[in-house]
């Protein structure tokens, strides 16, 4: 039976209710000497907002340029962009937005790696007090290609860094397989080697499984059965030597155990992603997939 080293309480670790959701990475802005040469304290932060939901970075009192480095999820299904607005703190008039920056959704859906963008500031309306709504603000402008700095160490006008990454509800099918560990073991006076295989989801949820190569040669088997298809992969063959009763870590049999591995990890990566889980209980069960998601 295959045996789990991580916690099967999916229901609360995999948060099923945040996606589709929308990472933004804020690490810093450059050049800001523009908007600060006429406040007598110039305390910038960001906000950012996908209709409701609005996050906010830390106000520093900086001169020229300021670093952030701050991360935010934003989850839910809003079709709205997501608005980006370089802000300057003042507790006694209000805050003011020095700049605004509207992504269309569409483009957001592009970034399914984490994409960096370098974004001119300058162009933008200055000077808004935030009691008008965001959306409805002439301070926000929509983005273009004309917006993005191809190499920030030479721009000299003021720039903001942006890192998106978009998770769809496609990523919840989208996972790598890694046999990360494998140890000696014995049961009933029988010495063999048990595998520990990691199981990554895109979004970077994870989970272990220990399993022997007769079990995953079970359930290849089984699947060749319902997918005949399947028997042209490369599965290594179960092999002895007379080495490893002595040694399972002897270099001889290092080489044959990790030979074994990669093979394994190509066959198990193959039928993830082709979705194989899918169609059968059999090997769901063996990979322990969160129930609702495969």
């Amino acid at each position: 039976m295959v045996s789990s080293v991580a916690t099967t309480d999916f229901s609360s670790e995999i948060g099923f209710n945040k996606f589709p959701y929308l990472v933004v990475k804020i690490p810093e802005a450059r050049n800001l000497a523009y908007f600060s040469e006429n406040c007598s304290q110039f305390t910038p932060y960001v906000k950012v907002s996908v209709g409701s939901r609005s996050y906010s970075t830390s106000a520093q009192v900086v001169s020229d340029a300021v670093y952030w480095d701050e991360t935010f999820e934003i989850s839910g299904d809003s079709q709205k962009p997501l608005i980006c607005c370089l802000m300057d703190r003042d507790e006694f008039d209000g805050d003011i937005m020095l700049a605004g920056l509207a992504i269309p959704r569409e483009l957001i859906k592009q970034f399914i790696e984490e994409t960096t963008l370098w974004i001119r500031l300058r162009n933008f309306t200055q000077g808004l007090n935030t009691t008008a709504s965001f959306e409805e603000s002439q301070a926000i402008r929509p983005f273009c290609d004309e917006l993005k700095v191809a190499n920030p160490e030479e721009c000299i006008e003021p720039i903001i860094c942006l890192k998106l990454t978009y998770y769809g509800l496609d990523c919840l099918k989208e996972y790598n397989a890694e046999i990360t560990d494998y140890e000696s073991a014995v049961k009933s006076g029988e010495l063999f080697t048990q595998y520990t295989l990691t199981i990554t989801r895109r979004d970077g949820y994870a989970w272990k499984i220990k399993f022997r190569y007769s079990q995953l040669d079970n359930i290849r088997k089984s699947l060749i059965l319902q997918f005949p298809e399947l028997k042209k992969l490369c599965f290594p063959r179960k092999t002895f030597s007379l080495l490893s009763i002595v040694s399972l870590k002897s270099q001889f049999d290092e080489g044959l155990l990790e030979k074994r591995k990669s093979e394994m990890e190509k066959f198990l990566n193959y039928v993830l992603k082709c979705r194989y889980h899918e169609r059968s209980q059999e090997f769901s069960e063996f990979l322990q997939m969160p129930a609702g998601v495969n």
